[in-house]
């Protein structure tokens, strides 16, 4: 198999998406090389990133990834290909999926080789929906991260007079990817009373603002109580009140950590807060998975969270952590103050977060492959 990866980031910061990335290639090639190493086959696996990458940084070493920097994406995969005709090109899209349409429109002849994961779509856009369906028409495949927003694409799909068939041959879901927690370190001792953490890309939609009136309530009983917060960067939409958030008396700040850092301060704080109030008009990140949910189930850390689409499918309609206001954190950290209530959420949320560590979820997104790859194209 060859394989070439690459995603737009324009440098690497420990946040989400470039954690994704670097999760699903570190996985992958473990995974091919396994196999392959043992039935003495032949690989290659590629990747095409913006900046150079260091190999090694924060614990992502690669062994049989040759990585290629390049501004133009498109421009070197295209060439790269000429010498060494891969059997898929993997592209991660921004937000306006330009990467792939360029690659697409400009290199025509390698467009069925196109896995590409689709992070974005607005169904009341048509222009972008145009893209969508070229890129749908051109690919090899199209992956989303969840059901419910594979669902919903199926759906408009099949009313622009796509078989179900076509769709169901094409579009396919890759989950994100968490890495298991594999520290040389012991587990660090979980506060107690347990205190909060929240963790990513501080937004209006996140509920900052809503958590901190939280704690107000929780450290009338529990002073001792923080809420700890890591995050790689803040959004524009929420910039002109964030000094303000992130010094509130009730946060411990800690501003960018790296990805065992975070997962150390997940470990400790002992209960996740991952809010989300979704204002946006196509509702998509009411129909995503937060990665800090994943993160926190992974681990075994009982979260607190509200009641989106992504997250009743997720963790089922009942989750007995959902809230909608400071008041309900505080009811839901006294009931997370109960030792033993506090293990059955734990194993819970534990047996989800299961399903999207790195060892796990690769099986299904290499069976895909495995199975397409002598297939016409």
């Amino acid at each position: 198999m060859k394989i070439c990866f690459s995603y737009y980031f324009p440098k690497y910061k420990p946040k989400g998406d470039v954690l994704q990335f670097l999760i699903l290639l570190k996985a992958f090639e473990k995974k091919l090389a396994d196999l392959y190493l043992i039935q003495n086959r032949q690989f290659q696996i590629d990747c095409v990133l913006p900046f150079e990458f260091q190999n090694g940084k924060d614990g992502f070493l690669f062994q049989h990834v040759r990585f290629i920097q390049s501004k133009q994406l498109a421009k070197t995969i295209a060439e790269l290909d000429k010498n060494i005709d891969y059997d898929y090109i993997f592209i991660r899209c921004r937000e306006n999926s330009q990467d792939a349409l360029e690659l697409i429109k400009e290199h025509q002849q390698i467009a069925s080789k196109l896995l590409v994961l689709i992070l974005h779509y607005k169904l009341d856009d048509p222009n972008n929906m145009k893209d969508i369906i070229h890129i749908f028409k051109n690919s090899r495949m199209i992956f989303l991260q969840t059901q419910p927003w594979t669902e919903r694409l199926k759906s408009y799909l099949l009313q622009q007079g796509f078989s179900q068939i076509e769709i169901n041959k094409k579009l396919k879901i890759l989950p994100q990817f968490i890495e298991s927690y594999q520290m040389a370190d012991p587990l660090p001792q979980r506060f107690n009373p347990p205190h909060l953490v929240q963790t990513g890309v501080i937004r209006l939609r996140y509920g900052l603002p809503v958590a901190i009136e939280g704690m107000k309530l929780i450290r009338k009983i529990y002073p001792q109580v923080y809420l700890h917060l890591a995050y790689p960067s803040i959004a524009d939409d929420i910039s002109d009140q964030a000094a303000s958030l992130i010094n509130a008396p009730e946060i411990k700040n800690y501003g960018m950590l790296s990805m065992w850092e975070t997962k150390k301060m997940i470990l400790q704080s002992g209960i996740g807060l991952a809010l989300i109030y979704d204002n946006t008009e196509n509702q998509n990140p009411s129909y995503s998975y937060l990665s800090r949910i994943l993160e926190y189930a992974s681990l075994g850390v009982p979260f607190i969270t509200t009641k989106t689409i992504g997250n009743k499918h997720l963790l089922g309609e009942k989750y007995p952590l959902f809230v909608q206001d400071e008041h309900d954190i505080f009811e839901c950290y006294q009931k997370l103050t109960n030792p033993d209530y506090y293990q059955e959420m734990s194993d819970f949320v534990r047996r989800i977060g299961h399903k999207f560590s790195s060892e796990v979820a690769i099986e299904e997104f290499w069976m895909i492959l495995e199975r397409n790859l002598k297939k016409p194209k």
